[in-house]
């Protein structure tokens, strides 16, 4: 039998083998893919749940943080921008000196933290700004009372205008409600926000 009848007769088998061959490594390839897949899946959740995870930590902070500015400020308003709208000019000094001191503890590193951490992107945009503006607003509500005092003595020494005085008073007890308004929406968001991630992750913990 010549090599080329021999090859013939072989040739169903040769196509048999060479499709099993193809066959086997086109399963194989596609069982590595899956694998590959799933893992890179399962990555991914697990990323997304360290981030909730992460940005509930965030939450609860600036929860904290919220409350404890909404406390400062009704202490500031009760202690000192109240009795500012009745008190003389010396008085009024020495009341802002003590209000630089009270506004001290305003803050809001926690939610600068958060804006570097990048996670507020996976916040509504409402809730952002919410943040946006109380940060806004405390930064603003310090800068004022801390520069108070030295207003006051400018005043004292160059304007004895007390109808100027009393109204920049009055607009400062004025900054403060809204202040106040501002940390209480902010506040209502982020109670919401930390609820959903927290309702996400105790879901996880059950499935």
């Amino acid at each position: 039998m010549s090599g080329l009848e021999e090859l013939l007769q072989r040739w169903p088998d040769l196509v048999i083998t060479a499709l099993g061959v193809l066959l086997g490594a086109f399963f194989a390839l596609f069982i590595e893919r899956s694998v590959a897949d799933r893992a890179l899946t399962r990555q991914r959740e697990l990323e997304k749940e360290r981030e909730r995870a992460l940005l509930l930590s965030y939450l609860e902070r600036i929860e904290t943080e919220v409350q404890d500015n909404i406390v400062t400020i009704m202490e500031l308003q009760s202690q000192i921008l109240v009795p500012l709208q009745t008190a003389n000019l010396s008085a009024k000094t020495t009341l802002f000196r003590w209000g630089a001191k009270l506004v001290g503890s305003l803050s809001t590193l926690a939610i600068d933290e958060l804006m570097r951490s990048g996670l507020h992107s996976h916040l509504p945009r409402r809730a952002f700004i919410d943040l946006l503006d109380a940060r806004q607003r405390i930064v603003s509500m310090r800068a004022t009372i801390e520069a108070g005092e030295p207003r006051m003595e400018f005043f004292a020494g160059y304007r004895k205008d007390m109808d100027l005085v009393d109204q920049l008073d009055r607009s400062i007890l004025e900054y403060s409600y809204s202040a106040l308004d501002l940390l209480r929406k902010a506040q209502k968001s982020v109670i919401e926000q930390a609820g959903i991630f927290r309702n996400l992750a105790e879901k996880q913990n059950t499935s």
